[in-house]
């Protein structure tokens, strides 16, 4: 497992935020943060934004 599910697993509770996001496009590295973040008791809502290469360029 990596380092990114730990990171914000930790800055969810140093923060005491209960929201904490963490973007990512590849579906494996998706699988293992859920994985990881799951194993630590967080809810995860996976939300995909599916958009056009013009929209994401126009938005930069």
């Amino acid at each position: 497992m990596g380092l990114t599910p730990i990171v914000a697993d930790d800055i969810g509770w140093d923060s005491g935020e209960h929201l904490v996001i963490v973007r990512t496009v590849a579906q494996q590295y998706w699988n293992e943060l859920a994985e990881g973040l799951r194993e630590r008791g967080h809810a995860l809502h996976h939300v995909l934004i599916d958009a056009p290469p013009s929209d994401a360029a126009a938005r930069r």
